[in-house]
């Protein structure tokens, strides 16, 4: 179960988390080449004709949810296109930060190695995801795992998710098929509630959005653009993207669609029936609709971070094989010019990369599929705990009933060095016939006797508490074998050596009685509990009575 452990005091210092960031922005601001850019450039030309008549799917297409239209208004009111980038950017920082300050307070003594991760591989990506949108939806994103391996609600935060960038939905699988019913439904009616009400307000920019993201044709960073692009298709620019024809090759979208759809569903499945690591396959879904879409821009590879540093601690492969997707990456849109005339090196780096992606996502299945490989092993035999939450409740229980034996045990060895008459009577009472007039009834005696030989053995523990126990059972033994003696002399006063059945009146007041006071009548506390309790038999009775009736020559 992930909870917040206990922190790790060799953490970076303020100077080394910053200091990073910053120099990655100014490379990406000011060296890298202008498709670091290029997305938050077009924000801001955006950004320019919004007005209270010129409004986003309504009078001119915006292609992210509604969500994202903040940046809008906020390239409206900053006029300086200098200034608008860096304060997108110092926005886009703090969400990845608050990614990996929230995926830290999980990982204890493992964090130091979680940040120098983050990094080296996450960071880096920042050279053109801070001038990008997506750290919105992947900070959301991370917020709702957080919660969700720690048994928190998640649900708002997919949804607010989606409506950022739509990808997060794929929560609400894995949601149901643990059972986090009330999860599951909060997300899609939020989610269908920010659908309707984008509709409502803007039907036709709705569907632009929609056709937009259809598309025609692959885009070169996708799995088809990239092979048609190694056997000679030349692309051609879409929307600022470069993108490669599908004539002759229009089945293939609709497999990838029915890939996807089946991967989803065996997902589903496996996490019914069996045991499965959360994050890993979360991951797996997150980067299996990476692969088979027709769009694969590179600032996608920030959406499995979160699913991939948290796996670091537990296992480093799935690490591994995401910083080389994300260094791959770097060098292909360092030479995306050459990438886009067709130059053979960019295009084998492009389809290398690519590979490394499908080999992370089957390394993510095997996480998924192995016990214990992460931090979130939730049981999906239709259980709403982890598997690590129920063994702590039953490790709690079974400490709880080691101390009550200790407990017991205690008791027993304090009675015994102190006397018997400090062992109160445990025996529980119970309802029995009354007894024959002119016999005495020793049932209660063997009860009592059974009762205490079967507490005794329960009691007894080990150590210490087991001596005290065997030597207060000793002296009950020599207590009962003096009461015989008593018995068997019949009415003769009692001894001072043979008190012990006077002292011990308060645990047998039936059978001392008779003893220590030879006439009372036995019938009173027959008759009558000392707790209160009036001992009732309704069959024997009235039979007896008759007889002695019949006998006595009663008509």
């Amino acid at each position: 179960m992930v909870s917040a452990a206990t922190p790790d005091l060799r953490a970076p210092n303020p100077v080394a988390e910053v200091l990073p960031r910053l120099v990655v922005y100014l490379v990406g601001a000011t060296l890298a080449p202008r498709v670091f850019t290029a997305d938050v450039n077009g924000f801001f030309e955006t950004a320019r004709q919004l007005g209270w008549h010129h409004l986003p799917y309504r009078d001119f297409l915006w292609e992210y949810p509604p969500l994202t239209t903040p940046v809008l208004l906020l390239g409206r009111l900053v006029r300086n296109r200098a200034v608008f980038v860096g304060m997108l950017a110092t926005v886009m920082i703090g969400l990845e930060f608050g990614c990996l300050a929230l995926l830290r307070s999980t990982s204890g003594r493992q964090s130091r190695s979680m940040t120098w991760f983050w990094t080296l591989t996450i960071v880096p990506l920042g050279s053109f995801a801070y001038f990008r949108l997506d750290f919105l939806s992947v900070f959301l994103a991370t917020v709702a795992l957080v919660r969700l391996v720690d048994h928190r609600p998640a649900g708002a935060f997919v949804a607010a998710g989606f409506g950022a960038k739509i990808w997060p939905i794929l929560y609400v699988g894995p949601l149901m098929a643990i059972k986090r019913f009330a999860d599951a439904a909060l997300a899609i009616a939020i989610s269908a509630s920010i659908v309707m009400a984008w509709y409502l307000y803007a039907s036709q920019g709705v569907r632009a959005f929609i056709q937009y993201r259809i598309g025609a044709g692959f885009e070169i960073e996708s799995i088809p653009g990239a092979l048609l692009l190694l056997f000679g298709h030349q692309p051609t620019f879409q929307f600022g993207s470069a993108v490669v024809s599908d004539a002759g090759f229009a089945w293939v979208a609709p497999t990838m669609i029915a890939s996807f759809v089946a991967t989803f569903a065996t997902v589903f499945v496996w996490m019914v029936r069996r045991q499965v690591n959360m994050v890993a396959m979360l991951g797996a879904l997150v980067l299996t609709l990476m692969l088979t879409s027709r769009i694969l821009s590179p600032q996608y590879l920030t959406w499995v971070a979160p699913f991939v540093a948290l796996l670091w601690p537990h296992a480093k492969r799935q690490g591994w094989l995401f910083a080389s997707a994300a260094w791959l990456t770097l060098v292909v849109l360092a030479a995306y010019a050459s990438l886009t005339a067709g130059a053979l090196g960019p295009v084998l780096v492009l389809n290398l990369r690519n590979v490394v992606l499908v080999a992370l996502l089957l390394e993510f299945f095997r996480l998924g599929l192995t016990p214990g490989s992460g931090p979130a092993h939730v049981p999906a035999h239709r259980r709403g705990a982890t598997e690590e939450h129920r063994e702590e409740i039953e490790r709690n229980y079974h400490q709880g009933e080691v101390l009550k034996a200790q407990k017991h045990g205690a008791v027993f060895g304090d009675a015994a060095e102190h006397g018997t008459g400090d062992v109160g009577p445990e025996v529980p009472i119970r309802l029995r016939a009354a007894p024959e007039h002119h016999r005495k009834d020793h049932t209660r005696e063997e009860d009592g006797s059974k009762g205490e030989q079967t507490r005794r053995h329960d009691l007894r523990g080990t150590g210490p508490a087991k001596e005290r126990a065997e030597r207060h059972e000793q002296v009950e033994s020599e207590r009962h074998q003096k009461s015989d003696v008593v018995r068997n002399e019949g009415r003769r006063p009692p001894s001072p050596d043979v008190q012990v059945g006077k002292e011990d009146h308060r645990e047998h007041p039936c059978e001392d009685h008779g003893i220590d006071d030879p006439g009372a009548p036995e019938q009173q506390c027959h008759g009558h509990h000392p707790a209160g309790f009036d001992e009732h038999e309704t069959g024997p009775e009235p039979k007896h009575a008759a007889v002695q009736a019949m006998k006595a020559g009663e008509p």
